[in-house]
């Protein structure tokens, strides 16, 4: 911090120097450095903190710094009604710590209950106002007020207010460089969400207009979003929402280059997805001209929007909606410039509807005759054989047996596959895996219901079940944050008498606190070659493991 600098603001001075604070509550410079080495240690969620914050208060119950602390763990851990009987059971001690003040401002807008907010932040929203009797305050008691005011007013919508207020807590940090910036960034964000929600334009960020207000959630969950929210979504008109939904989707072809320019946030950049599942879930063959136009979109988009999803389950949302009309698929699949990965949507949808829809397979059959015969002898397909993903489409029939298509299948192995033969696996694979006599997978229901969808994706997707969006946010938010080792065994035992300092600094000591960069990792997409060498594609290969 800035050595006793210090400014006066409106009735009350600000300062950096703890020694001017007139809270009430003056701790020695040993316990202000050991207050400011645990701040660090709650900041980076140290497992070995709980343990020694629950010590510390013990040994000094007159320093409501400490309990502060404590209440903030609680609040990371997303323990928050423990965090909040702590903060009351602090205010009750210490009624005019700035702190827990402001900690039970967040409870009430935590709980909706913002009729009751500005009877503790006071009438004019000046930290003065909440403390009369105080002439002087701690630059982090402003910043903590200012930040609790700024949620506040954005929950009351008032988004002008709340700007000037956001203007006002930088201008504080270019006074007081040195102090600790805390969630400015998420509070920014919220500000964003919020008038998303309103309906009022953001800047940057192409929202369109939409008949039914409540999609435009859409924008500001990632896939973790409430279910209770889809529920009351899936309540609109059905026709309005398909409409609103066909205009979201057309959105992100329109306005691709902004969004490519935009900070990565799940919340944002998942928006299509969520818009694909309610197409699903309330779409009937109507609605199946909205899926292909999304297939037809260029591979830079596509690939922007949804990466491996494209490949993995895209065929899902088809399932769900497709009916009678493959005649429609075939004539979309054998369109010229339709990206190659989006026609093996297509034809990995038709091999799974042979597999959940077994009546069906003659019907199927011949649908796959149909188009291994023209990309086989149509001079188009033959001169451009980059644009016809051969390899993908056997993958599917051999995925069904399809041994009626034997011989299409081994013309099409050699006139597009013979070159890459290793890739693939050979032809004489191929053909033994056709003839091969076991009973065909049957693989279980792939879309049973929008809530199932979203349970299992936050379960098998990898960045999700590694938290890995939490730590997405949290990076854009505090870039200087890095990953901790945890141990969460390490307890904190009643019965240890053990010196509380010397035993601090000693499990500090032991703890693993380098730093190291948070890298996203990617599995190799399943029609993509094996990364152990074999010269299979990852589905029939080490993906099987």
């Amino acid at each position: 911090m800035a050595e006793n600098s210090s400014t006066q603001s409106f009735n009350y001075y600000i300062t950096t120097n703890p020694d001017e604070m007139d809270d009430g509550w003056p701790v020695s410079e040993a316990m202000a450095m050991v207050i400011s080495a645990i701040y660090e240690r709650v900041m980076a969620m140290d497992p070995h903190v709980l343990r020694d914050l629950k010590r510390l208060i013990r040994a000094n119950p007159s320093v409501p710094a400490l309990r502060n602390l404590l209440t903030n763990y609680y609040r990371f851990q997303d323990d928050l009604e423990k965090a909040y009987e702590l903060n009351r059971e602090t205010l009750e001690l210490f009624p005019d710590h700035v702190f827990s003040r402001v900690n039970l401002i967040h409870e009430y807008i935590d709980k909706g209950q913002l009729e009751k907010v500005e009877g503790v932040l006071g009438h004019h929203l000046e930290i003065s106002d909440m403390l009369p009797k105080r002439k002087t305050f701690h630059i982090s008691e402003v910043l903590a007020y200012s930040q609790a005011v700024i949620r506040y007013v954005i929950s009351n919508k008032d988004f002008i207010l709340a700007e000037n207020r956001i203007e006002t807590f930088y201008t504080l940090l270019e006074k007081f460089p040195d102090s600790q910036r805390n969630n400015i960034s998420s509070l920014e964000d919220d500000l964003k969400f919020a008038k998303i929600r309103a309906g009022i334009p953001v800047a940057d960020i192409p929202i369109p207009k939409l008949t039914n207000p409540l999609l435009l959630e859409l924008y500001c969950n990632s896939m973790r979003i409430n279910h209770g929210l889809i529920e009351k979504i899936l309540l609109l008109p059905h026709k309005s929402i398909l409409q609103d939904l066909e205009i979201i989707l057309r959105n992100c072809l329109d306005n691709f280059f902004e969004y490519t320019q935009l900070p990565p946030d799940s919340r944002i950049s998942e928006h299509p997805i969520h818009a694909l599942f309610l197409i699903a879930e309330i779409g009937d063959e109507d609605s199946l001209p909205i899926l292909l136009t999304v297939l037809s979109w260029p591979d830079e988009v596509l690939h922007f929007w949804f990466n491996d999803f494209l490949t993995e389950d895209f065929w899902k949302l088809l399932y769900k909606i497709v009916g009678n009309n493959t005649d429609e698929l075939l004539t979309f699949i054998l369109k010229p410039g339709i990206d190659p990965y989006a026609r093996s949507v297509i034809s990995q949808m038709m091999g799974q509807l042979a597999l959940l829809k077994p009546e069906r397979r003659p019907e199927i059959i011949e649908w796959f005759r149909k188009l291994l015969n023209e990309i086989n002898t149509n001079p188009e397909f033959l001169n451009d054989k980059e644009a016809v993903p051969a390899d993908l489409y056997l993958g599917d029939l051999e995925e069904i047996k399809a041994l009626e298509l034997e011989q299409e299948m081994i013309d099409t192995h050699n006139l597009y596959i013979s070159e890459r033969d290793q890739m693939f696996g050979g032809l004489e694979q191929m053909i033994h895996y056709l003839n091969l006599e076991e009973p065909i997978r049957i693989p279980p229901e792939p879309f049973p219901d929008i809530y199932s969808k979203y349970n299992q994706y936050l379960l098998e997707w990898e960045f999700y079940s590694s938290e890995r969006d939490l730590e997405e946010i949290e990076l854009i938010r505090n870039p200087d944050l890095n990953e901790m080792d945890e141990d969460e065994d390490d307890l904190y035992d009643e019965d240890d008498e053990d010196d509380i300092y010397d035993e601090w600094s000693e499990a500090d000591s032991k703890n693993d606190f380098a730093p190291h960069t948070i890298f996203g990792t990617k599995e190799p997409g399943r029609n993509e070659p094996c990364p152990c060498g074999s010269g299979k594609k990852y589905k029939k290969c080490c993906m099987l493991n």
